[in-house]
């Protein structure tokens, strides 16, 4: 809360350039030349440090690892977006052919009704017998037919000779047994 009225960020004298002065012991002192400054912020790491903090040199097999696995993984966005593109293409395919099917449902019970109010039976038979002569089926149309004899069969073939067929199945029956 105090420091809402502080303007430090108005004062310019912040940035000036003037000798600083260290508190060392209780007394001020005027802070060490700028050359001699930058000797003394020079940090020198021991042999074994530098080394290992060097830039390490190109590894062939690490570049391809890197593009075989970036090439993966945009073959794999790939393929998603494609069967992404292909469901949405197949659902609006089957929404068009949904609304195909109510239309021609509707236009079915439509005409369903129109034929139903058209013609009744009562309608339909008579049509029938005023344009077309038919008339209903009476007792003196019909006609029975009976049989009194049984059933017969009649062998065509003598019972001496055999078929081709049963030569091969003795044949067969004989290398068997």
């Amino acid at each position: 809360m105090a420091l809402r009225n502080r303007t430090e960020a108005y004062d310019l004298s912040l940035f000036e350039t003037r000798p600083l002065t260290v508190e060392v012991g209780g007394q001020t002192q005027a802070k060490p030349a700028q050359k001699q400054q930058r000797r003394n912020n020079i940090i020198e790491l021991p042999q074994q440090q530098t080394e290992k903090n060097r830039r390490r040199g190109l590894q062939p097999l690490r570049a391809v690892a890197v593009a075989f696995t970036l090439g993966l993984m945009l073959t794999i966005v790939g393929s998603i977006v494609f069967n992404q593109v292909q469901l949405n293409e197949l659902t609006t395919q089957i929404a068009s052919a949904e609304q195909e099917l109510a239309e021609q449902q509707s236009v079915h019970t439509q005409l369903q009704m129109e034929a139903n109010s058209s013609m009744t039976l009562s309608d339909v038979e008579q049509f029938a017998q005023d344009r077309l002569d038919m008339h209903k089926v009476g007792k003196n149309q019909v006609t029975y037919i009976t049989l009194t004899e049984g059933d017969q069969g009649t062998v065509v073939q003598s019972a001496g000779e055999e078929s081709l067929l049963d030569k091969i199945w003795g044949f067969l029956q004989g290398l068997l047994g």
